[in-house]
Parts: structure tokens; C-alpha cells; sequence
């Protein structure tokens, strides 16, 4: 195993009384944290190509699982005429490609406390493939079997959404971890996108059910390369041995065999299996959780409803659009992504890093909220305002595309900033804290296509996004409690759950 290159570690003699240690650093002088041990076998030590390798699967598995859920968003109104029903009750069947997304990351964390991280990803992105059964479903009868499928393959599809924290902390240090969460998520985030895309072309020219066999191929893809070059990043750093070396033929089939054995030597062995339900419930999680419920789910709202105000015709309130000129419309959503990934990419570690040089060099979690503070919290109820707006009084449809495009830049750049703070808030449970902020993230969102209609049928459209914008402010103010009190909401956490990096000193001998 090669030990990380381009780290060119700096080192600094640390003495005490009793004991003499050196302080790796960065080749720009930060300190490394967590301090990484001298063997080569260390995730945190090997290379930057394999760090990047393996991210980058779990990654492209993550955008492929979110992005069958979303296969046939911009398909709605094409098969309500196959199963005879409204263009909102098949609105309805897209909750339950939700439901399943929602639910499946805390399946996925409680199996992989007994057979291990990478044996969830694989054999759940192979049961992810009924989307064959998603494309079967063409009779006029068959439109509660269709939605259980769609259930089944979000439910499955989720699985390595809900474990790509863990690979995160395993292999990065505090000063990588916010660019490594940003391309995460962003990634994750983005499926939803290319789904409306490709659906939109899809349906253009061929049937409704060819919208799920690209997606198929894209699992099939997927489940060979996390075969290939997933690896087990989990390492023993407190008391405990290193894994014995193997074969490379016997580590890989060790590695992805679904036994409990894969588990023996993992630190988070002593994990349960609900911890990420306890974890969802601790204070910092409480607040950082209904801020992300309440900004994503408006979000979904207009995503799951956009299609239809596109597709409508303009004497029904929308904007006769085809298809295909749906799908054109998305391409809003793949700018938006680019302009949020670079955001992420230049501040979700700067900015922290920034905020701790002001304040001695001293770390507290709470500086990973400082980009979210100006652009975020001022581009999301602009959006929403100026959305509602342009449906109600049928503005030009670049006027809806400008607020969906500020509406996805704020919300891409939220959600890895969010992830990324609370992870450090419980290191040793990182795993757990983006399972259940999937959760949070969805459970609102599943819910609000059922009584958005009456919502709009009381206030008009125009205020029901307005109230959105509002809220969305509220959500905002959880933030600035957070950044404020962080320490003081987090000591109130249970206390076998604490484990952060407040008070390192990153900067300075």
C-alpha cells in the first residue's frame, strides 16, 4: 500500500514532562487531524488516486441510486394515460421512489453494523436493479404494483447515500473533509437532476418504460466498479491491532462476503444497530435536521411539481411544454450543480479554515457553518418568492428558470455544509449522522405532494411559495443558534455520542 505522497508531512516536536511527540502537518502547515499513525495500511496515509478512487465510486453509486428514483419525473403525465389516472396521483408515485430513499439509509446502517459497509453498497445496488419490474408495469391495472417497485428500488438504490460519511472521516483529514462532502452530496444531489433530463429526452422519443433501462445499465456499472475498487477504509486506531495483510484475492472477497465476521475488527463494531435514530435526536442534530427539512422540502416540491407546471397548458395555468422541452428546461438544474460544486470546492474549506486562523488557531465545529451565512441564506427565499410569482402571474418561463436555478445553487451548497458539521460534531458516528440527515432531508418532501394541492387551493400560488420563503428564513435562524451556541447545544448530547475536534489547535506551534 502506498503511503500518501503528496502529504509531505511537516513535522513539530511536541514535549512534555513525560512524554516527546511529533505533530504531522500539511505541506501548508496545518495540523493533521486526526494525527496519522505510521503504517502504511492507515486509510489516512494512503495516496491521494486511491483516496479520490474510492470516493469517486461511492460517489457515481450514490448519484446512480438517487437517480433511479427520479427515472420517470418528467414521464408523469405520459403514463397517467397508461394506468387512467391524474397527473397528480402519478405525482403520488413519485413519494413513493421517496419513501424509499427516505427509509433505506436506516436499513442499510442497521445491516451494516453486522456485515459491514461495503457488502450493503454492492448487494444493494444489484437489488436496486427491479427497476426491471418498475418497466414492466405497462398494463392499465398495474399502477399500485408500479409504485411498490418504485418503493423497492429507492429503498435499495439508498444504500450507499447512507455510507459514504463513514469512507469520508475514514480517509480524510478536518481540513479535506468539507470539499470531500461537497462533491458527495453534489453528486447525490445531481441524480435527481440528470433523471429529469434524461427522462424528459426519453419520453420524446420512445416509451415510458425505456426511462428505467439506462438506469439499470448505470447500476450494473456501478456494482462492477465498487467490486473492483471499494475497499474497506475502516481501521482500528485506539488500543487495537491492525487487520492482518491478506491476498489481495482474499481481501476482496472478505470484503464484500455479507457475513458478520466483516465486522470483528471494525472500531465501530460497539455501534447498535439504531444508533442513527439516537443520533437523530440529539440536540445539534435536532436543529441542523428541521433546518435541511424545512429548506429541502420546498425544494422537492418544486422539483416533483415542475414537469407538470411545465407540461400544463397555458390555459390550465402552465406552459404547454413538451417533453422534451422539459428536459431542455432541466439543463437549469446541471449549471446550478456546476456553480454550487465549485462554490463547495473553493469555501467549504477555506472559510473554516479562515474563521479558525482569526480565532488562534483553535478549531470548533461550528466554523463549518460560516458559508452558509451570506449566499445560501440570501439565494433561497429569493427563489421561492420569485417562483411563486411566476406562476401565479405566468411570467416568461425564463423568469421560472432563473428562480429554479438560484433555488438549486443555495440548496447544493447547504446540504454538504450541513452533513459535514454535524459528522464532526459525532466523529466516531459518521455513518449514522448522514443516514439519518437523509432521513430528515426526504421525510418532509415525501409528505408535502399530499396537501399541496389544498394549500394552493386556500392561498393561491403565489403565497403558497411566498409562506415557503418565509419559512425558509425561520430555517436559516437554526443556523445562526447553532454558530452561536454550538458548544453549549452540544454538551446537552448523550454523552457515549461526543466525539469532536473542538479546541486542536490547527494552526501554530
Amino acid at each position: 500500500m502506498e503511503v500518501e505522497k503528496s502529504q509531505q508531512h511537516a513535522k513539530t516536536t511536541v514535549s512534555s514532562d513525560a512524554t516527546q511527540f511529533e505533530v504531522k502537518r500539511s505541506k501548508h502547515g496545518v495540523k493533521l487531524e486526526p494525527q496519522p499513525s505510521d503504517d502504511p495500511q492507515d486509510p489516512l496515509n494512503w495516496s491521494m488516486r486511491r483516496k479520490i478512487t474510492i470516493l469517486g465510486v461511492i460517489c457515481l453509486s450514490a448519484f446512480a441510486g438517487i437517480a433511479q428514483g427520479g427515472a420517470n419525473v418528467s414521464g408523469v403525465v405520459v403514463q397517467s394515460f397508461t394506468y387512467h389516472k391524474s397527473v397528480g396521483a402519478m405525482v403520488d408515485s413519485l413519494s413513493a421512489g421517496i419513501a424509499g430513499t427516505c427509509s433505506g439509509p436506516i436499513f442499510a446502517m442497521a445491516l451494516a453494523h453486522y456485515i459491514g459497509r461495503c457488502p450493503v453498497i454492492l448487494w444493494g445496488l444489484l437489488l436496486s436493479m427491479c427497476n426491471v419490474w418498475s418497466a414492466s408495469m405497462t398494463g392499465p391495472h398495474d399502477y399500485i404494483a408500479f409504485c411498490i417497485s418504485r418503493w423497492l428500488a429507492g429503498t435499495f438504490g439508498a444504500f450507499p447515500t447512507a455510507l459514504g460519511g463513514g469512507f469520508i472521516v475514514d480517509m480524510f483529514f478536518l481540513h479535506q473533509r468539507g470539499k470531500a462532502f461537497a462533491f458527495y452530496t453534489t453528486c447525490a444531489i445531481f441524480g435527481v437532476a440528470f433523471a429529469n433530463t434524461f427522462s424528459g429526452f426519453i419520453v420524446s422519443h420512445a416509451g415510458w418504460p425505456a426511462q428505467f433501462w439506462w438506469v439499470i445499465g448505470m447500476l450494473g456499472l456501478c456494482f462492477i466498479l465498487v467490486a473492483i475498487f471499494v475497499e474497506d477504509t475502516t481501521y482500528p486506531r485506539e488500543g487495537s491491532n491492525p487487520p492482518p495483510k491478506v491476498s489481495t484475492l482474499s481481501q476482496r472477497i472478505l470484503t464484500f462476503v455479507p457475513v458478520r465476521g466483516n465486522m470483528e475488527r471494525c472500531p465501530s463494531n460497539t455501534h447498535g444497530p439504531f444508533d442513527s435514530i439516537l443520533i437523530g435526536i440529539q440536540p445539534p442534530t435536532l436543529l441542523a435536521g428541521c433546518f435541511i427539512m424545512l429548506v429541502f422540502c420546498w425544494s422537492t416540491a418544486v422539483l416533483n411539481n415542475l414537469s407538470v407546471y411545465l407540461q400544463l397548458q397555458p390555459l390550465e395555468g402552465g406552459y404547454g411544454f413538451t417533453p422534451q422541452q422539459n428536459a431542455l428546461f432541466s439543463f437549469t438544474n446541471w449549471i446550478s450543480t456546476a456553480v454550487a460544486q465549485l462554490f463547495g470546492y473553493l469555501f467549504n474549506d477555506r472559510i473554516p479554515l479562515w474563521r479558525c486562523r482569526r480565532s488562534g488557531g483553535i478549531w470548533r465545529p461550528e466554523f463549518r457553518l460560516y458559508p452558509l451565512l451570506a449566499v445560501p441564506m440570501t439565494l433561497s427565499p429569493i427563489a421561492l418568492g420569485v417562483f411563486g410569482a411566476s406562476l401565479e402571474h405566468h411570467y416568461h418561463y425564463m423568469v421560472l428558470a432563473f428562480a429554479v436555478w438560484i433555488m438549486n445553487i443555495a440548496d447544493v451548497i447547504c446540504l454538504p455544509i450541513v452533513n459535514a458539521y454535524v459528522v464532526e460534531c459525532f466523529l466516531d458516528y459518521a455513518a449514522e449522522v448522514t443516514t439519518i440527515l437523509t432521513f430528515y432531508r426526504l421525510i418532509f418532501g415525501l409528505c408535502i405532494s399530499f396537501f399541496l394541492p389544498a394549500w394552493t387551493a386556500a392561498v393561491g400560488i403565489g403565497w403558497t411559495y411566498g409562506m415557503m420563503a418565509f419559512f425558509v428564513l425561520i430555517a436559516y435562524g437554526l443556523t445562526w443558534i447553532l454558530e452561536l451556541k454550538g458548544p453549549a447545544i452540544r454538551e446537552m448530547s448523550m454523552s457515549r455520542f461526543k466525539s469532536n475536534e473542538e479546541g486542536e489547535k490547527l494552526f501554530g506551534e
